[in-house]
């Protein structure tokens, strides 16, 4: 893979490794025919983000497909090298925006397999090159399934606009909630419940429908957001000065926003939004309910299930041998951190994103306030499952204790 982005889009470039460098802590580049494609995603996997560079953005472009063809083989997307590489490292290539626009007149980008170094050329003036050498690891493309088509609501601004409702939130503010009726779009600071309201700075905003580009509304909509990546998504629109797409459904589904007026360059951002808390309230009540009232059904299942399991003989025969223990060990429960594995789509038609509770909700006590849950969406590669394997590593016995000395 080869390409040259020319001084004017040099700044541009910059500016989006800045903006993503606020969302995720890695950035995996993908040489495409449709042009350079990067992505990053969060910790927490409830943000995603996708830059897409067409061909035209460069001054030169190569995907590196040519050369495989040229070696006898065809081309296929598998043989295309993805690598990720640490996003503290690639910020270093672009440190100062503002020095880069006045001394840069071009950069070139390439991948040296060999010594596996993603380089950066920076060409400034009076012929200084600038080389950095940024070490990578090969990876899976990271992809996010969504479809914002299909979504009933959609909203076209200037990012001046949003701009100027979001510099009122304060800098410490995590959440903020989109209110969209017909006859305003409202943004708010979100506030859990708090004992004392005086103690809380309340802010909301009120937009005239009128002010945007567009104003689709299919149904009312109130949705709560992570602000942080908002204000990155803002301040790389700025920058181009491209109008925003904002398409969103309701409350635990995903908002996606997106920068696709451009030819040669596009971009989209999934953020995962907070689910309704008293509809989930709601619905673990009546779960706690029924299963109150079909206890003895499922002891009598659990009881037959627990017959055939060969596991409870082991577990029985500990049990005996440490019977006269002062003193008896627990297991740890084996946490599984491999996130599920979405199925692969075409990028035409694309089904909406699925999504994940962080936590499974424990049996809801009367009386107990709902807590703030945000909905996972789910990203990552091909990897298999291996929790019930490492728990029955978890409980196998190597050796047991011995008794205790009279």
């Amino acid at each position: 893979m080869k390409c040259v982005i020319p001084g004017l889009n040099v700044k541009i470039f910059g500016r989006t490794v800045h903006s993503l460098s606020k969302i995720g802590d890695e950035l995996y580049f993908e040489p495409m025919q449709q042009g350079l494609a990067i992505r990053t995603v969060n910790s927490t996997r409830s943000a995603y983000a996708y830059i897409l560079f067409a061909p035209s953005f460069f001054s030169n472009y190569d995907d590196g497909s040519s050369l495989l063809n040229s070696n006898g083989s065809d081309a296929e997307e598998e043989d295309i090298m993805r690598c990720k590489v640490n996003m503290k490292s690639i910020l270093t290539v672009f440190k100062s925006l503002s020095s880069i626009e006045k001394s840069v007149e071009r950069c070139k980008i390439s991948l040296n397999n060999k010594d596996s170094r993603l380089v950066f050329q920076l060409y400034c003036k009076h012929g200084i090159v600038k080389t950095h050498n940024l070490a990578f690891i090969e990876c899976e493309t990271l992809q996010a399934v969504f479809s914002k088509d299909l979504t009933p609501n959609k909203l076209t601004a200037h990012p001046k606009l949003l701009c100027d409702a979001v510099v009122n939130f304060q800098n410490n503010q995590e959440e903020v909630t989109l209110i969209a009726k017909p006859d305003k779009i409202s943004l708010k600071n979100y506030v859990e419940d708090e004992v004392d309201p005086k103690k809380v700075v309340l802010t909301e905003m009120h937009l005239n429908p009128k002010e945007f580009d567009t104003c689709q509304l299919g149904v009312d909509a109130e949705i709560t957001f992570c602000l942080k990546e908002l204000r990155a998504i803002l301040g790389l629109a700025d920058v181009i000065s491209l109008p925003l797409n904002i398409h969103f459904e309701r409350a635990g589904r995903p908002v996606v926003i997106s920068i696709d007026s451009d030819v040669t360059f596009e971009a989209n951002f999934v953020l995962a939004t907070l689910a309704d808390v008293d509809t989930s309230s709601s619905q673990s009540r009546s779960a706690h309910t029924s299963k109150n009232l079909h206890d003895d059904e499922f002891e009598d299942d659990f009881e037959e299930m627990i017959c055939n399991d060969p596991t409870v003989d082991q577990m029985t025969s500990m049990k005996n041998t440490s019977s006269n223990m002062k003193t008896s060990k627990s297991l740890a429960p084996t946490v599984d951190h491999n996130s599920p594995t979405p199925s692969p789509s075409d990028q035409s038609g694309s089904p909406v994103i699925p999504f994940q509770n962080l936590d499974e909700e424990d049996d809801l006590i009367p009386g107990t306030p709902p807590s703030k849950k945000f909905k996972s969406m789910v990203f990552g590669f091909s990897q298999s499952s291996t929790q019930y394997e490492s728990s029955q590593q978890a409980g196998t016995v190597l050796a047991v204790d011995t008794d205790e000395d009279d």
